[in-house]
Formats: structure tokens, C-alpha cells, sequence
């Protein structure tokens, strides 16, 4: 049976994309990643698992690693109340999705699994993202990303003019 690894380099390789493979060691968070892996930092796209109502969608939205996703703007995308927007947790994306946590990407390895990347993205040439497990980071084009993916795309990120200021 092949791993979620081997899953993705094959939904990539049906779409003809070749990634970078960058192998490091385990990291489960982006603070994890900039101190055990920095090099591979930038361009990274952290992905988040959400469920629509529970039992009907799974969304995998992608923004950059340092943003935060915006719940009205991604809610209004999908066409769904906010409040039937809820993160997916942990266990369930690594039990139900397979993707182990810190490598989780935007890869819709199953028909009812829905990809939105947010439209900033699309500003850098490539990106880094999850390949499945948390020893891995595949880097590839914004392109060739949104196309393997089949990804929606749309402005789904806080902007820092709607961030909440800090104190």
C-alpha cells in the first residue's frame, strides 16, 4: 500500500510535475520548522484542514506561513455560514486525511476533499508545502501547485490592514 508520500508524488507526477524533495528532520509546527529547517522557510504555504458542518466537505486552505486565514472570506468562498466553518483536529487529519501533522499540504488525495490557495501565493515564483509526512517539504511551482491540486484560488488571508493590532 503506497504511503501518503508516494500519494502525492503521484497525483503530482499525473499532473506532470516534478517537485524538489527536501528532506529534514521531523517538524510539527512552522516555529519547529524556522528553527530545525530555516533554509526552507521561505515561500512555505502552511495548509489547514477545515470541515463544513461535520460529515459534509473538507476544505485544505493554503497561505503563506506567516499569515492567518480569514474564516468570513473563506466561509463566503464556500458558501457556508462562518460558524459551520470548523477546523478539522489533528488526530482526524492524520486518521481520516492521512497526512501526518506538520505535513499536512495541499493535496486533495480524495474526490471530496476541496483545495482553496490564497491569491498571494500567486505573487512568488514557487512554493514549499507538506509532502504528507513531517520529514519532508517539497518545493515547487505556484502553478504547477494550483494545477496539481486543482485548486480554487481566491484571497482567503488576513491582510495586515485586518489584523487585530498587538499590543
Amino acid at each position: 500500500m503506497p504511503t501518503i508520500f508516494e500519494n502525492i508524488l503521484a497525483l503530482l507526477a499525473e499532473a506532470g510535475v516534478t517537485p524538489t524533495v527536501h528532506e529534514h528532520a521531523a517538524v510539527r509546527t512552522i516555529e519547529e520548522a524556522q528553527q530545525l529547517a530555516p533554509h526552507l522557510v521561505a515561500n512555505l504555504a502552511k495548509t489547514i484542514a477545515f470541515e463544513i458542518e461535520p460529515g459534509r466537505r473538507v476544505v485544505l486552505a493554503a497561505i503563506a506561513h506567516h499569515a492567518q486565514v480569514d474564516y468570513k472570506a473563506l466561509s463566503a468562498l464556500l458558501g457556508c455560514n462562518r460558524r459551520a466553518l470548523r477546523l478539522l483536529p489533528a488526530a482526524r487529519v492524520e486518521a481520516e486525511l492521512g497526512f501526518e501533522v506538520g505535513g499536512l499540504g495541499p493535496f486533495a488525495l480524495r474526490p471530496d476533499i476541496e483545495v482553496v490557495m490564497d491569491s498571494a501565493l500567486l505573487a512568488q515564483s514557487f512554493l514549499r508545502c507538506g509532502a504528507g509526512v513531517r520529514t519532508r517539504t517539497l518545493e515547487l511551482p505556484v502553478a504547477d501547485a494550483v494545477r496539481a491540486s486543482r485548486a480554487r484560488v481566491a484571497s482567503i488571508a488576513r491582510r495586515a490592514a485586518d489584523a487585530a493590532p498587538e499590543n
